[in-house]
C-alpha cells in the first residue's frame, strides 16, 4: 500500500515597524502567515501602542505597549487577512498589516506506471527549492530528491518499493 502526504512551506521572517508622533513606519506592511512584526518606539517624548482593531476576544487580537524610547513588542501572525491597528495614545496614528497565507502545496492522487510510482504536485513557487521526502512512520523523513521548481507544478517519479511509504514535499524559502 502506498500513501501520499502533504507538506507546507517553511521559513518565517521578522519585520520592523517604528512609531513616533508622526505615525507608524511603514504604515502598511505585507507579510506571510507565520511572520513576526516588531514594533519599536522611536519617539523621545511620548509612549505609544500598537493596538489591534479586532475585538479583544478575537484570537488574532494583539496589544503592544511601548512605554519608552527603544521599547519594542512583537506579534506573530498565524492567519491570513488584513489587520488594522491604531496607537491608543494618538488614534490618528494607524497601520495595516496584510497577511497572505502560504500557497498550499497539493500532492495529487498517486499512480503506478510500470515499475515507477508517480504523483503530481501543484502549488509550487517557481524558482524555490523543493525537497521531496519519504517516510514509513511520519516521524523520520528522508530526502528522496531536491530540485528548483521551474513551474508551479511538477511530476514526481520514484521507483516502486515494497511496503508503505509516505511522501511529502517541502518548499524551502
Amino acid at each position: 500500500m502506498i500513501s501520499v502526504c502533504l507538506a507546507a512551506q517553511t521559513g518565517a521572517a521578522t519585520f520592523s515597524v517604528s512609531v513616533d508622533d508622526t505615525g507608524f513606519s511603514p504604515a502598511t506592511l505585507s507579510i506571510n502567515v507565520g511572520d513576526t512584526v516588531i514594533w519599536v518606539n522611536i519617539d523621545e517624548n511620548f509612549t505609544h501602542t500598537a493596538t489591534s482593531d479586532l475585538q479583544v476576544s478575537d484570537p488574532d487580537y494583539w496589544l503592544t505597549e511601548l512605554f519608552f524610547t527603544g521599547a519594542s513588542g512583537t506579534n506573530t501572525f498565524s492567519n491570513p487577512g488584513t489587520f488594522t491597528y491604531r496607537d491608543d495614545v494618538d488614534p490618528n496614528n494607524t497601520g495595516t498589516i496584510i497577511v497572505t497565507g502560504p500557497q498550499a502545496i497539493v500532492l495529487q492522487v498517486p499512480r503506478i506506471v510500470g515499475s515507477q510510482f508517480l504523483f503530481d504536485v501543484s502549488g509550487l513557487t517557481p524558482g524555490q527549492t523543493n525537497v521531496v521526502q519519504s517516510s514509513t512512520n511520519l516521524v523520520q523523513w528522508s530526502a528522496v530528491s531536491t530540485n528548483i521548481g521551474s513551474a508551479s507544478s511538477m511530476t514526481i517519479t520514484n521507483t516502486v518499493s515494497p511496503g508503505q511509504k509516505l511522501f511529502r514535499v517541502v518548499e524551502l524559502e
